[in-house]
């Protein structure tokens, strides 16, 4: 419970400081697309190898008693298809993970943090009442550009300094595809639109204790 008015004051400070330091949405962005190309390439092989030593694993363990196509050697080396391919793609699976951590490292020093905090309610009224809501069409592109650039407060370098440009100018100047700017749009506007605090002293739960 909060005992005074000067107690409330804290609280509210406290909470408004926090949303605009701890509380702000936190998308990284790589720079240059080559880069995250080579990510999500090297990503990619790297999940298509985890899969098939998967359904290899998973084939093996439905055969009931031994594999009717073991191979195995006095060495204690299975030579079977199955055993050979698992082999191989465990080594190339080392290889593929440290290629794709390799793409990461270099990545990352090419990578921003963008930094979004979320709309007042006042703001995001405004913003629906003028770009229609997103709804569909021109309405909703309109209403997310609006959105994102409200809440847009910085670039975060790898030093942690901020550079306050504007998000306008980020987009122009880094040349935006649109398969980059919308999943942007799309977390902005979730974070935006995440349900509140108040559930836990709802009414119901009133009534539960009262009555108890």
């Amino acid at each position: 419970m909060i005992d005074t008015a000067s107690s409330l004051r804290d609280k509210l400070e406290r909470r408004r400081t926090k949303a605009a330091t701890e509380g702000l949405q936190r998308i990284p962005f790589m720079l240059d697309s080559d880069l995250a190309d080579r990510v999500e390439t090297h990503g990619k092989r790297v999940a298509a190898l985890e899969d098939r030593l998967e359904e290899l694993a998973d084939a093996a363990s439905e055969i009931d008693g031994d594999d009717p196509n073991a191979d195995k050697r006095a060495s204690g080396h299975d030579l079977s298809p199955t055993a050979v391919e698992t082999a191989t793609l465990e080594a190339e699976l080392v290889t593929a993970r440290d290629a794709l951590q390799a793409a990461i490292d270099d990545a990352r020093e090419d990578q921003v943090t963008l930094l979004f905090r979320r709309a007042s309610a006042d703001e995001y009224e405004q913003l629906v009442r003028k770009h229609g809501g997103a709804e569909s069409g021109n309405d909703e592109r309109d209403f997310l550009n609006a959105l994102t650039a409200r809440c847009f407060v910085a670039a975060e370098l790898n030093d942690g300094t901020r550079d306050d440009i504007k998000w306008s100018e980020f987009v122009e100047s880094a040349q935006l595809s649109m398969g980059e700017l919308n999943p942007i749009r799309a977390m902005v506007f979730a974070n935006n639109a995440r349900g509140g605090n108040s559930v836990p002293f709802s009414s119901a739960s009133s009534r539960r204790i009262r009555t108890s």
